[in-house]
């Protein structure tokens, strides 16, 4: 495997746990959950606090 594309275990973990949850709800529901996730992110970005500028 190339240096450059070498993962570290938790992100390859986090992948392999990713792909499961797909096999297990099939695509079109995992589409669902991930564009969920991210209305759920988007929200939270509107909320924060804005960082001061100095």
């Amino acid at each position: 495997m190339d240096a450059a594309l070498h993962l570290a275990p938790r992100v390859e973990w986090a992948g392999r746990v990713v792909e499961c949850v797909r096999a297990g709800l099939g695509d079109k529901d995992f589409s669902r959950l991930i564009e969920g996730i991210s209305d759920i992110l988007t929200d939270l970005a509107d909320e924060a606090e804005p960082v001061s500028v100095r």
